[in-house]
């Protein structure tokens, strides 16, 4: 049953510079999930790995390049389409776009948000910057000093907050967007 919950449940990391291995290329990293699941037999690697490379809005050309020739939001991408390829249902993002710049995060977000819709995923999003969680997060999980200080709707957390941390949180935001 293990085997089940790897192939069900996978995980995209905070830094793409580091969790994607500098030796493979790009083919073989985001297909590696699908062989050892046995999703895929090793003659389907370049049509997955193509496949894949669509969902995430890449092109071919990336098949046979390594991690160091690809830029920041295309190595998260690249990260993305690894997660797909063993069909999950839920996936942990772990501040998926924090190491990126504003623009990219804007299109990486569409993009989990179009993959969240056309594949039916579960996402566990996990971030410090609250204006991100608000544009993904139906609900959100409030912690403080390792502890789970309140669970609600997006809304209710925005607007009525209950927790003293969480007004504090939700006031740093606001003047955020007022300065």
């Amino acid at each position: 049953k293990i085997n089940n919950l790897r192939k069900d449940v996978q995980i995209v990391f905070q830094n793409p510079y580091l969790s994607l291995n500098p030796k493979l290329k790009i083919k073989d990293i985001i297909t590696e999930g699908a062989l050892v699941h046995k999703i895929i037999d090793k003659n389907d690697v370049v049509k997955k790995a193509q496949e894949l490379l669509s969902l995430v809005e890449l092109k071919k050309d990336f098949l046979d390049r390594r991690p160091d020739e690809c830029s920041g939001g295309e190595r998260q991408r690249i990260c993305i389409a690894r997660a797909l390829s063993t069909g999950p249902k839920f996936i942990v993002l772990d501040e998926p776009v924090s190491s990126l710049d504003l623009t990219i995060q804007v299109k990486i977000l569409d993009l989990l948000l179009r993959l969240k819709k056309e594949f039916n995923l579960t996402y566990l999003f996990i971030s410090h910057d609250l204006r991100v969680i608000e544009s993904v997060a139906s609900r959100v999980m409030v912690m403080y000093r390792g502890k789970i200080v309140e669970i609600a709707s997006t809304n209710d957390i925005y607007n009525s907050p209950i927790h003293t941390y969480t007004e504090k949180l939700i006031t740093c935001i606001k003047k955020s967007l007022t300065n």
